[in-house]
């Protein structure tokens, strides 16, 4: 679709509908209060139903939120902002409900749906988008493109199992108000490190180069992202299958999935940075070169956010809430840091996003430690305690952790 797409639209106009996205990616953790990392490992019916409900509740105030400041943008004359908070408001009710839907399906391990679900979204979404620069080639109606996209792929795929009670289910809330504000802030954290790079230029250059960062991104993160959310999955389904059963160590259980995001991203990274800047031209068409320049730096970047992205639920499913925020606000730091360096420097973007790739490859390199640290705390927690008491069959991470 990005061909398509650089023809149809020029970079200030895609900068524009990025802009937004960001916003809505980087809102999507309050949106959700992070309920989609609870849910697979919360075993009573009830709690899990009302985890549900706080996650529509918070998602429908933020929406309320961006549609209040549409309106007052509206009255001012604002019609730029106007535009971008409607944009925010229907791309985080789908980011957000989407986000649930999956932790739903992973807890009923309704993993066909969740397949069939996520190949449907990518093909309808791209169908729609193509529809829309045919007919209504409007950057309200590509952000539109994506909301119906997400709806008709649920429909089409609707699961037959509800929410039920797990096997073993004791009643008693895993994820309380301390955890749920620690989950929270950390993943505000994540996200704004994600989206940090248009958010940034979008503060410190323009909105074109906003379009030129969101295309390089499309061609570099977009397919990587697709892997990641497979690769997220597949880790909290094996996370949370070990801390629930505690039949083997979670170092052994992650063990493989991570040797594989570890060699996609490699592939990734090489693949992008060797064939992508050739393609740009005759891929974008013209007005697109800048892009060519960007696409080695954007592959190191790909790299530490496939792997990291990949990693990012395992804290959360070991109640490790308070090390995720430090990690995250140091990397947000580091990231942004290394972008305002840059721009001290140059104004060129090149010179910018190397800069804040910098600090952001060091980030993902705190961010494996402490994940490293936190997995090897949580087993040997677990087989003191199993040692303590022989009848134990698992032991699940506790508030205090």
């Amino acid at each position: 679709m990005t061909p398509i797409l650089t023809r149809a639209f020029d970079p200030s106009v895609l900068g524009a509908y990025q802009l937004a996205l960001a916003i809505a990616l980087v809102l999507q953790p309050l949106a959700t209060l992070r309920v989609e990392f609870a849910l697979p490992v919360t075993r009573d019916r009830g709690f899990a139903i009302r985890l549900v409900r706080r996650a529509v509740l918070m998602t429908a105030a933020v929406c309320a939120l961006f549609l209040l400041v549409g309106v007052y943008g509206l009255v001012v004359g604002m019609v730029a902002v106007t535009m971008t908070c409607v944009m925010s408001a229907a791309l985080l009710v789908t980011y957000a409900t989407g986000a649930v839907d999956t932790a739903l399906l992973i807890r009923s391990r309704d993993f066909k749906a969740l397949a069939s679900r996520n190949v449907l979204f990518g093909l309808l979404t791209a169908a729609l988008q193509l529809g829309v620069v045919f007919v209504v080639p409007h950057v309200l109606a590509l952000a539109l493109s994506i909301v119906f996209g997400r709806l008709l792929a649920v429909l089409l795929t609707r699961s037959r199992r509800g929410i039920e009670s797990l096997a073993g289910a004791s009643g008693e809330s895993m994820y309380g108000r301390r955890r749920m504000f620690y989950a929270v802030l950390s993943a505000l954290g994540a996200s704004s490190t994600a989206q940090g790079l248009p958010l940034f230029l979008g503060a410190t250059q323009s909105v074109t180069s906003v379009g030129y960062i969101s295309v390089a991104q499309r061609i570099t993160t977009v397919p990587a992202a697709q892997l990641a959310q497979a690769f997220t999955q597949l880790l909290q389904i094996e996370t949370s299958q070990a801390i629930k059963t505690g039949e083997r160590s979670l170092a052994e259980t992650l063990r493989r999935p991570t040797a594989i995001t570890f060699a996609f991203a490699v592939a990734a990274g090489v693949i992008i940075a060797i064939a992508g800047p050739p393609l740009v031209e005759p891929m974008l068409g013209p007005g697109w070169d800048q892009v060519a320049d960007l696409l080695p730096i954007l592959a190191v970047l790909t790299f530490t956010q496939l792997l990291s992205g990949a990693l990012s639920p395992v804290l959360a499913l070991l109640a490790q809430e308070h090390w995720l925020v430090a990690v995250n606000f140091t990397r947000l730091i580091l990231s942004v840091g290394g972008a305002a360096i840059a721009t001290t420097l140059s104004s060129n973007i090149t010179v910018i996003v190397a800069g804040f790739t910098i600090g952001s490859t060091l980030a993902f390199l705190l961010h494996m430690f402490v994940v490293l640290l936190g997995v090897r705390r949580f087993d040997g927690a677990r087989k003191h305690n199993i040692s303590d008491d022989p009848d134990t069959e698992s032991t699940e991470p506790s508030e205090s952790n």
